[in-house]
């Protein structure tokens, strides 16, 4: 989470950053209008007093043409107001973009590490699964070996008494064959 958190504080400043060139421009150009709106209207004010003073036409003109001058740069800077208030809009619009294209690696990124996690619990558990297994194999074979012991034991027990019985019919039968002469 802490570095969750730093990540989305970076991410603020970094669209922040792309922000502060846009409002710079457009201050600049809010200010270059006033600048030149009150230029226009000094210039103005200048041709109005030369036609009430009746100055001479050169002035008049060279006024003239400062107030157009004014106009045109008041115009001007009109234009590169709307261009840079488009250039704003784009670089929100990106800047959105970008912060939708973060928000869904991010949600990938969890959405990775909690399929990790299951993965591994999953993992976890048929490993305990199988050591069980193991137990239970190591179980039988001891209790199959235990049997086979027991079978061998009961075998042998039953051979030796049968041979035991084979000996004393033997003898029995050498013992009535010497009786009979």
């Amino acid at each position: 989470k802490m570095f969750g958190n730093v990540d989305t504080r970076f991410q603020k400043h970094q669209s922040m950053d792309k922000r502060i060139p846009a409002a710079v421009v457009l201050i600049c150009c809010f200010t270059c209008i006033v600048f030149f709106t009150s230029a226009s209207s000094k210039s103005h004010f200048e041709l109005e007093e030369a036609v009430k003073f009746n100055l001479p036409s050169e002035s008049s003109l060279a006024a003239k043409a400062v107030l157009d001058q004014a106009h045109s740069a008041a115009g001007t800077a009109r234009e590169n107001l709307d261009l840079s208030s488009q250039a704003l809009a784009a670089a929100r619009h990106k800047a959105n973009r970008l912060t939708a294209v973060l928000e869904r690696e991010k949600a990938a990124q969890l959405m990775a590490a909690k399929s990790k996690a299951t993965a591994f619990d999953a993992q976890t558990k048929a490993r305990a699964e199988l050591a069980a297994a193991r137990e239970a194999y190591a179980r039988r074979v001891r209790h199959l070996e235990a049997a086979k012991r027991a079978m061998d034991e009961a075998d042998g027990a039953a051979k030796e008494a049968l041979g035991q019985e084979d000996r004393e019919r033997g003898l029995e039968a050498a013992a009535s064959a010497e009786r009979e002469r």
